[in-house]
């Protein structure tokens, strides 16, 4: 008998936690992304070589002609994350949480460098804290196996 209450128990914790995972998805899914902070993200992009030499104009340029796709259709593909929501910067995470209360998150930064390879260039921290949420977050990709004039 207590094996099956056990298993009872179980279940139910897991179907309480499966709703409430529902019930955040379902309050929260008119998150309004907003489009990165370009000029903010400079010094990052610098890291690469595609972006090294270029000036801060022609690297926003370049970086608003990227598009948005989700976290789960590149999960697989995406270097630099760290989905450890507890472990990153408290201030990063506080100021993820004021955002994420406000509804209103900038959308986080990935490079594609080929067919099968993305990296984080920025975001981080709303993307953990979005998925801790249960939300499948959008991403900016700026794709960079197209060719650009410097």
């Amino acid at each position: 008998m207590n094996s099956s209450y056990s298993k009872i128990r179980h279940i139910q914790e897991s179907n309480q936690k499966l709703e409430k995972r529902f019930l955040i998805n379902e309050e929260n899914a008119d998150i309004k992304y907003v489009l990165p902070n370009f000029e903010r993200e400079f010094d990052e992009a610098k890291r690469y070589k595609e972006f090294q030499g270029l000036s801060k104009k022609k690297w926003i340029e370049i970086a608003r002609n990227g598009s948005i796709t989700s976290f789960e259709r590149i999960k697989k593909n995406l270097g630099n994350v760290d989905l450890d929501f507890e472990k990153l910067d408290r201030d990063k995470k506080s100021r993820f949480q004021s955002d994420f209360k406000n509804k209103k998150i900038e959308a986080p930064i990935a490079v594609k460098l080929n067919k099968n390879h993305y990296d984080l260039l920025g975001g981080n921290t709303r993307i953990a804290g979005l998925l801790k949420h249960g939300i499948n977050p959008k991403i900016w990709i700026i794709d960079v196996t197209k060719k650009y004039e410097r």
